[in-house]
């Protein structure tokens, strides 16, 4: 972890009355974090991101209740993610997969050497699936805002889209916004994102969300926002800012944030790969058989933002 980097607690979430129309005009503007705590962009990208987990026809009904004036979706294999389009603006939702857990625990988890720095291969693999498809959808479409988001395994190629276009492509990114995402990054990667999308990536991380703590081996990097113990507890890196307020701490003082070691993994492993479990663990669905696991569901993070 980066020794520049502070937790702060920065008090009760306060849950804002969700208007499709506010999410639009946030949307058609440039990334504010205040904003996160202060409007319904939250709920707005959380919402898009559950309803990912839809069937194509349901999933276009509900992205268009959002206010977006038309849909797209990109399928190949276990792999998708839609496009939900209104004039000059696009967001990009990948979706968590059934086929998160093969990427996370069974897929070789060798780095891989990419522009910048490694990555884990497994969740490189899934993005360079859609990659190509996408990125013809967005040439086509040029949006002036572009906003990346994803749940889970699809938290982690919202990251690596985001990555990609702001390092090879034309087409500046807005934002990029992921829930529940898991490490994906080595340390030399993780400094080149910082570089390449700034204060423009915010993750958010639920309670004891346990797939943000893994694979072992990778480090998390942009801004977080992370619902913890009834209070909200923000990182910040001691160089973005000034006048940081008292008794910030960096991030290992808190055990959730702790990556996990290889012997957490392994038992991290066979509780998801468990006959119960497996059925239930991922979206929507996701079951509340050990901690730390409901946690991870699309819809515990949408309990949270409306403050349920």
């Amino acid at each position: 972890m980066n020794p520049s980097e502070v937790i702060v607690e920065t008090g009760p979430w306060e849950p804002v009355e969700f208007s499709p129309a506010e999410f639009q005009a946030k949307l058609l503007s440039d990334f504010e974090r205040d904003s996160f705590r202060k409007s319904s962009i939250t709920e707005g990208f959380a919402r898009v991101c559950d309803h990912s987990y839809e069937s194509q026809e349901a999933l276009r009904a509900s992205i268009l209740q959002l206010g977006f004036e038309d849909v797209d979706f990109i399928p190949k294999d276990d792999m998708f993610c839609c496009l939900a389009i209104k004039r000059e603006c696009l967001v990009v939702a990948f979706r968590g997969t059934d086929s998160w857990k093969d990427v996370l625990f069974n897929v070789d988890i060798r780095r891989l050497k990419i522009d910048g720095g490694h990555v884990h291969n497994g969740f490189q693999q899934a993005y360079l699936f859609l990659k190509d498809k996408l990125l013809d959808k967005i040439r086509s479409l040029a949006p002036k805002q572009l906003w990346i988001t994803g749940h889970s395994l699809g938290g982690a190629m919202a990251l690596l889209c985001g990555y990609d276009l702001a390092i090879n492509s034309n087409h500046a990114v807005t934002g990029v916004v992921t829930f529940g995402q898991p490490m994906l990054c080595k340390e030399d990667l993780a400094d080149a994102v910082e570089t390449a999308l700034g204060g423009q990536y915010l993750r958010l991380v639920n309670n004891q969300d346990r797939v943000t703590r893994v694979p072992p081996g990778y480090v998390h990097c942009g801004q977080l926002i992370w619902w913890h113990g009834g209070q909200v507890l923000e990182k910040f890196n001691t160089g973005w800012i000034k006048g940081l307020v008292a008794g910030g701490v960096h991030p290992s003082a808190y055990p959730d944030l702790v990556p996990m070691d290889e012997k957490e993994f392994k038992d991290f492993k066979e509780e998801v790969s468990s006959p119960i479990e497996t059925t239930v663990m991922e979206g929507r669905f996701l079951g509340r058989f050990f901690p730390g696991i409901d946690d991870h569901r699309m819809t515990s993070y949408l309990d949270q933002i409306r403050g349920q």
